[in-house]
């Protein structure tokens, strides 16, 4: 491992060295994509592998207000299909836009969003009738995503992760892990990049994902939108569920090498 680590080293000085870079992606995740065909001369993709020989590359921009994703998984959604499941969360903020957007905002009636992020046992609310939360079954060693109708008192737990497939996936992906900082400016609509460090760990214990789920540390961000299709159907878009932490926090998981 520590010649690979030395390799990504080198790679990486070499790309310091060019400074302020103009990046070919424009949205939030571009600067990442853009490092690793610096790096590795890797194209983007959805891999549950790491990205270099064992080692996953991530990178945060100086100052960033968002959390760092360690990876994401498809939750299991029981006897429903899983496309019908995510239509139904979109439905929330279909509902939303009914009751709160007035005449003038057709693109957000037309295009509704649903974003959530948990945070361990802490309850979130939504538009004060439903209440999403986290339940940590131990025995059966399954996580649940529930919700509740507060005013008819129903209760959905459709949606869960077994334990043993978040570690099992954060191990084959983040036992070691090269964090690479940089920070950004927006010039005609085109982001530029400057690399300027990086940061190699490794994994302590691999159960200890778990835990910092129940802590709140890890969160879980659930991320669907819509699209139109080429007639026009308004389609539901899964951007994935992530699992999410501060980069100030992985010393809660990592040792630094």
């Amino acid at each position: 491992m520590l010649e690979k680590i030395n390799y990504l080293k080198t790679q990486f000085e070499n790309v310091k060295a060019l400074g302020y870079i103009k990046c070919e992606y424009k949205d939030l995740g571009g600067p990442g994509r853009m490092l690793e065909k610096l790096l590795i001369n890797k194209t983007p993709d959805s891999s549950r592998e790491a990205d270099f020989d064992g080692i996953e590359l991530k990178t945060i921009c100086d100052n960033s207000k968002y959390r760092l994703t360690l990876f994401s998984l498809i939750p299991n959604v029981g006897n429903y299909d899983f496309k019908e499941k995510m239509q139904y969360f979109l439905n929330f903020s279909n509902a939303s836009c009914r009751n709160n957007c007035n005449s003038n905002a057709k693109s957000i009636i037309e295009m509704p969003h649903f974003y959530l992020t948990l945070f361990g046992k802490r309850v979130s609310y939504l538009y004060g009738t439903y209440k999403f939360y986290l339940t940590f079954d131990d025995k059966n060693k399954i996580l649940y995503l529930n919700w509740k109708n507060i005013l008819t008192g129903y209760v959905d737990k459709s949606i869960y992760w077994e334990y043993s497939k978040i570690i099992s996936t954060f191990s084959k992906k983040l036992k070691y892990l090269s964090l690479v900082r940089y920070s950004k400016y927006l010039k005609n609509s085109f982001i530029f990049c400057r690399y300027h460090s990086i940061e190699f760990y490794e994994n302590i214990d691999e159960n200890l994902v778990m835990d910092l789920l129940k802590k709140g540390i890890i969160s879980i961000s659930f991320n669907i939108s819509s699209k139109y299709d080429s007639i026009e159907n308004n389609l539901f878009y899964y951007h994935g569920t992530r699992f999410e932490i501060n980069a100030e926090n992985l010393c809660f998981l990592y040792k630094k090498l």
